[in-house]
């Protein structure tokens, strides 16, 4: 259930649940090969910012529970919970810039973020919306804010050049992410 308590002292980013408490993703790697191929990495720490001591149930269940996941073609719900009161402190605008060096095959996406649930579900839901492929994701959590690299294609596999097209990715993930920080922080 992703409407469970977190715990108010706990940092917001990428949340699962582990048998009711909750985890926190603090970095994650995303890389797609040459097949197609999705390759994902995560350092997860648990509810107190602390590393994570799974014994061989613990990890048996949790892989478990993400494989079945998987499976079922869940997608990550959307989450209504309100940003704890430390991390009200905090709320910073959202910056986003769309980056293509001439000639690369790819653009570079940077999001700056206040640290909140549902956070990388709400941009996986944008990215499938904007009809962005991403190829390779670095997501780092640093306090109670984020910087996240995404490498990214336009529907056709290429590099976004088009300024109007760069420009609405920009401005419609920047005002959705505000959005949702104004109101999960009111």
């Amino acid at each position: 259930d992703s409407d469970g308590d977190y715990g108010d002292g706990a940092p917001a980013g990428g949340r699962i649940r582990r048998d009711g408490a909750g985890l926190h993703i603090a970095a994650a790697r995303v890389s797609t090969g040459t097949s197609g191929k999705c390759f994902n990495a995560y350092v997860v720490l648990g509810s107190d910012g602390q590393p994570l001591a799974l014994d061989g149930a613990t990890r048996q269940r949790l892989a478990s529970r993400l494989a079945a996941s998987i499976a079922a073609g869940e997608r990550g719900r959307r989450t209504s919970r309100r940003i704890s009161r430390q991390l009200k402190q905090f709320v910073l605008p959202t910056d986003v810039r769309l980056d293509t060096t001439l000639g690369a095959h790819t653009s570079t996406l940077r999001v700056e973020a206040s640290d909140r649930p549902g956070l990388l579900a709400a941009l996986g839901g944008m990215f499938v919306e904007l009809e962005i492929n991403v190829l390779g994701a670095r997501i780092t959590t640093l306090g109670e804010r984020v910087e996240d690299v995404f490498e990214i294609t336009n529907r056709s596999g290429r590099a976004i050049t088009h300024s109007g097209h760069a420009q609405a990715i920009t401005e419609t993930i920047r005002r959705r992410l505000d959005e949702q920080i104004a109101q999960s922080a009111a």
